[in-house]
């Protein structure tokens, strides 16, 4: 049973993201879905008790839900400023939540159990998908898509939203503007530059020629396309409310065309981030590719998608005796370093 005056503050905390900090309903009920851990961790207990209760909030996230280091740490994210604002809003109610006690709400340490492989596209993959005869136009479409995902790092619903005349492949730029109709998180505008990988180009260029020529320029760049007695065309059709889900589901089909085992949408935004990760040699690269992903902060970019395979760790530690003695690259190190203490 959950604590009805837990649950009351709980609400009253969305009630002020929403109407006072300005938060999006999407924003507010991953928020909502987040702190329904915390209610029934607590259960029947009140929340002042919160420091007394066994066991703490993160074991048993981590033993109940069996979550991804990446889910555990966005919930005690949100819990951590939920109670940073119990502690504000009613400061003498809730003095038994102290400082001590919020800095526990981290996640169970991954070293705690094995360590499981991050998936994501990687620009390999992308070409077995783009290896693939593209026998048909909606294989032609699904192609295009994959590259584009991975060349752009967009989010699959702002992606499926994107109409032709927001891309810009002259100067490999995407612009994610709500007010040309795309759906992006928190309504975010992004201007997005492109990867420069030449095949992948060659695929994204090629469907835009496809869909510029057939529609109008406020059509969908991954168009809606209808079959009538065997022949498919392009429409202009808009994309409905599941057409996100649809994308999953055709890249899913895309990936077992090619032998793969099938990966989201999203793990080609993670696949993105981590092929320019990999490449980034200033702090002002970090800021650009942080930029690129519509992220607040190089923190969020780093948190999320900053972390080395096994083999990446190898190479690194490796290559720290080659540059021992090399003063460019132990100046570029001192610098990177002084700038992220900035």
């Amino acid at each position: 049973m959950i604590n009805r005056s837990n649950y009351l503050v709980v609400k009253a905390y969305l009630r002020y993201q929403r109407e006072v900090m300005l938060r999006s309903d999407e924003t507010v009920s991953r928020k909502r879905q987040r702190l329904h851990y915390l209610l029934l961790w607590s259960a029947d207990r009140p929340l002042e008790t919160a420091p007394d209760i066994r066991p703490v909030f993160p074991r048993w996230l981590d033993d109940e839900y069996h979550l991804a280091d990446v889910g555990q740490r966005r919930i005690c994210l949100d819990v951590r400023s939920f109670v940073a604002w119990l502690r504000r809003r009613w400061p003498r109610r809730y003095q038994s939540l102290t400082g001590e006690w919020v800095d526990t709400l981290r996640p169970v340490r991954a070293m705690m159990r094995p360590r499981q492989e991050r998936r994501v596209v990687t620009v390999e993959m992308i070409r077995q998908l783009l290896a693939i005869p593209p026998h048909t136009l909606a294989t032609q479409r699904e192609q295009a898509a994959a590259a584009m995902l991975f060349l752009s790092g967009m989010r699959a619903r702002a992606f499926v939203t994107l109409p032709i005349r927001a891309v810009d492949m002259e100067h490999l730029m995407v612009l994610q503007y709500p007010e040309m109709g795309v759906e992006t998180k928190g309504k975010k505008a992004i201007a997005t530059s492109l990867l420069s990988i030449d095949d992948l180009l060659e695929v994204v260029r090629a469907w835009d020629a496809v869909v510029r020529r057939e529609l109008a320029p406020e059509a969908m760049w991954w168009t809606v396309l209808h079959s009538h007695n065997g022949v498919i065309r392009l429409t202009s059709t808009a994309p409905g409310k599941y057409r996100d889900s649809l994308l999953r589901r055709r890249i899913a089909g895309l990936f077992r065309l090619a032998g793969l085992a099938p990966l989201s949408p999203h793990k080609f935004r993670h696949g993105h981030a981590v092929y320019a990760l990999k490449r980034a040699r200033t702090m002002a690269d970090l800021k650009a590719i942080s930029q690129n992903l519509g992220h607040a902060n190089i923190g969020i970019t780093d948190g999320i998608y900053a972390v080395l395979d096994d083999t990446d760790v190898a190479g690194h530690i490796a290559g720290l005796e080659n540059i021992r003695n090399d003063d460019d690259k132990i100046d570029l190190l001192i610098k990177i370093l002084e700038d992220k203490l900035l």
